[in-house]
Parts: structure tokens; sequence; C-alpha cells
């Protein structure tokens, strides 16, 4: 993703105890969806995991999408129903010790990629492309898609280690940069074309296209290469 270098990376956590007011005593689960209420983005299922905490005043739910407010009745939380700003939902991101994706199906997420680049490790079901990103044990845990209990305990488990959470931080965050940052992206599509048109490709200055591609691209674009700088391959 093109962004992430630019606008989502680690920021100061001095600030988090203070603005959430139960950040000292409890572990902050982040949950991010354009709709929380969106079937397959999981939010029910979240739900029902968070229900059965025995001891529910150790997690601090941060929700984020619009829609009606989830109902919290053991559970403290605040619910923000839109950001406009990356550079706050970056704050966000970094507020959560946590950031879980209960989807039920999905692609390569963004909000999984924002995350990581935060350096905040995720817990997610085992659905699309998640499992690409993440990596048990390095990048975060995963659960068997649709089970909530699974789900629960890979949340417990990961907010109750801080020494492992934050070895996982650092391997998010570089992982994240080596693996799904632009130039990296614009690579491997100039490289992906140029395998696709033959040999008559091979001409072509790979390094000049990436860097011209790359310098097109801005925002949260993905890369487009464009075929007329392979005119002339068979």
């Amino acid at each position: 993703m093109g962004w992430i270098r630019r606008c989502f990376r680690p920021r100061i956590a001095w600030w988090r105890g203070k603005f959430w007011g139960y950040r000292r005593i409890a572990k902050v689960v982040l949950f991010v969806s354009y709709e929380i209420h969106t079937q397959r983005k999981g939010f029910a299922l979240l739900m029902e995991a968070l229900a059965g905490v025995a001891a529910p005043g150790k997690i601090f739910l941060l929700s984020l999408g619009a829609g009606p407010p989830p109902e919290i009745q053991r559970l403290p939380g605040v619910h923000v129903p839109s950001l406009g700003d990356d550079r706050l939902l970056s704050w966000m991101y970094s507020a959560a010790d946590v950031f879980v994706l209960p989807s039920l199906a999905d692609n390569l997420p963004n909000t999984m990629l924002e995350a990581m680049a935060c350096g905040t490790p995720v817990v997610a079901f085992a659905a699309g492309g998640i499992p690409d990103a993440v990596r048990p044990g390095v990048t975060g845990l995963l659960a068997k898609t649709g089970d909530s209990a699974e789900l629960r305990a890979a949340m417990l488990e990961l907010v109750g280690t801080d020494a492992k959470r934050a070895e996982m931080s650092a391997n998010c965050r570089r992982i994240a940069l080596a693996e799904y940052d632009l130039s990296v992206q614009t690579r491997r599509y100039v490289e992906l074309y140029t395998e696709m048109l033959g040999p008559g490709a091979a001409g072509v200055g790979k390094g000049a296209a990436v860097q011209s591609a790359a310098a097109r691209c801005g925002g949260n674009q993905i890369p487009a290469v464009e075929f007329g700088m392979f005119r002339g391959a068979p």
C-alpha cells in the first residue's frame, strides 16, 4: 500500500491512558470497518467472543465505523463513527494493543496492513488472503474462520503476553514496509508484466519503469503499469 510509509507508522503512546481512560488497567482491542455491521466483517462474532471474557474490565473495545454504536454491557469501550484523516487513523491503530479482524471473507484488507504498519499485532480469522500477512507467532494469531471461541482465546493470549506482543509489533512494522510498500508492489507488477510479455520486454529499463510508475502513483492507488512501456514486445 503506497501510503503506508507516509501516513501509517507507530505513534507515541503516552497519551493513550489519558485519552481513553481505561488504558492503564485494560488492554485496547481495536476493530475498524467502513460499516461495522456489514455481516462479512464479523463484528457480531467479535462481540460474541468478547461476551465470553471472564474479566471484561481488562479489555477496552475501541471501534471505528459507520452504523449504530455497538451494544456494550459488561465491556468498557469507545465507538468512533468516522474519521476523515489517515493520520488520525494511525493514532487509533497505535492506541491499540491488538487489532482484531474477524472477517468471514476478505482479500488482503487495507486495515490489516495499516495496523501492521503502525506496529499493532493482528488477531484474525484465517479467511481469504489474511494469512498471507497475519503469520502466527510473528505478526499476530489466527483463529478458525467463524469460531468466536478461538478468536477469544487468541485475543486473550496476545493481550496477556507483553513481551511477545512487543516482538510482534516490531515484526509487523518491518514486514509491512518490506513486503507491502508501494515501491515493492510496483516492482512486482513490472516483473510480472515483463515475464508475461516474454524476452522482447527484457530490454525495458526495469529500474526506470519502477521509478516512473512509483512517481505517478500516490495516495492509496494500486500501481498501474502502462502496457505502452512494452511496445514492440512480441
